[in-house]
């Protein structure tokens, strides 16, 4: 059975971060909150929760601390959240589907919505996966 790390990157996020978790876990296998020390209880509520909290002291850029967040991962594939987004049941339930059919071990797709139109990600869709939906998360307003 293919596995779920879910990763989001945080600092100072206490306001957030119990809700995030609880979005997380009905369908990731192991939750890490990659933290840039944070001086509130975002590790506190996120250690209570049973996520795996990596304080990181250095903060190189989001770039720079998704790649060494992902080193902490030890499931096949990675969803990374920001802890003011949420990830609804339907979306849980589609993600945990996607992932029990994925022909790969290890599938890493990075699309920057800003850079695609609809047309090109139904385009890339219908050429390059056989079962893959179109996933958008939006924040909180």
């Amino acid at each position: 059975m293919k596995t779920i790390s879910a990763i989001v990157i945080t600092k100072n996020e206490e306001m957030h971060i119990e809700s995030c978790i609880k979005c997380l876990q009905p369908f990731a296998d192991e939750v890490i909150i990659f933290d840039s020390m944070s001086t509130d209880r975002t590790g506190e509520i996120a250690t209570s929760l049973g996520a795996k909290f990596i304080p990181e002291p250095i903060f190189p850029g989001y770039g720079p601390q998704r790649i060494k967040a992902q080193k902490h991962a030890s499931c096949d594939f990675i969803f990374f959240l920001d802890s003011d987004e949420r990830v609804t049941p339907e979306l849980a339930a589609e993600i945990k589907e996607f992932v029990a059919n994925a022909k790969a071990k290890r599938l890493k797709v990075v699309i920057d919505s800003r850079s695609f139109t609809l047309s090109d990600l139904t385009e890339i869709k219908e050429h390059y996966f056989e079962n893959i939906s179109l996933l958008v998360s939006l924040p909180l307003t």
